[in-house]
């Protein structure tokens, strides 16, 4: 923009969020930040990443959603990055595979299951509770050792999955967009990532 003559001045800053709520007593924002290893500026943005459509409050403005399409872009962007720049020697093609193993809902779901998010979801939807509860319920009676986790027979509803990216997008935001920043508090979540 510079070389066509335009001045523009890029600044990273989020947009103020006027969202009054006493975020502690929607979500144990304490356990949040100690899982993550991230504190939050802004709890609302961890109440927002938590809540589901079905659990709307006047005092929570907005569900997931939105955050979970920018976490999604993110999480797709540093593990994209994380792979490219860990396994110098390995082609395009099997660089793609292994992104593909790794970013994606299934993945994203098993994660937030192994970590427990699914009992901190705020939702109002029996069907929802019914189908996480059946999927822990499979989930735990996995052989991890031998799977590590990432084979699973089971179906995740995509809700799981739509959590972590949520999680992540609303590191994103509140670090000031950060993505390293989120990558280093979410990874941890997604371990062990695949390889080759």
């Amino acid at each position: 923009m510079k070389w066509l003559g335009l001045d523009i001045d890029f600044v990273d800053a989020p947009m103020p969020r006027n969202f009054p709520m006493n975020a502690e007593k929607l979500v144990n924002i304490r356990y949040f930040e100690s899982l993550l290893h991230y504190k939050f500026h802004d709890p609302s943005l961890l109440v927002e990443a938590l809540t589901h459509g079905s659990y709307m409050l006047p005092e929570i403005p907005r569900c997931y959603q939105r955050l979970e399409f920018l976490g999604d872009a993110v999480l797709d962007y540093v593990v994209t990055t994380h792979l490219y720049f860990k396994y110098l020697g390995v082609t395009p093609g099997p660089i793609t595979d292994l992104r593909s193993a790794s970013a994606n809902n299934e993945c994203y779901a098993q994660s937030a299951v192994k970590a427990g998010l699914h009992k901190h979801i705020l939702h109002a939807s029996q069907d929802l509770q019914r189908q996480i509860f059946r999927t822990v319920e499979d989930f735990e009676k996995l052989d991890l050792v031998s799977t590590f986790g990432w084979e699973a027979e089971t179906a995740f509803p995509k809700v799981l999955g739509d959590f972590i990216e949520s999680l992540s997008g609303a590191i994103f935001v509140d670090s000031g967009f950060d993505k390293d920043t989120t990558f280093q508090s979410i990874r941890p979540l997604l371990e062990p990532l695949v390889t080759p």
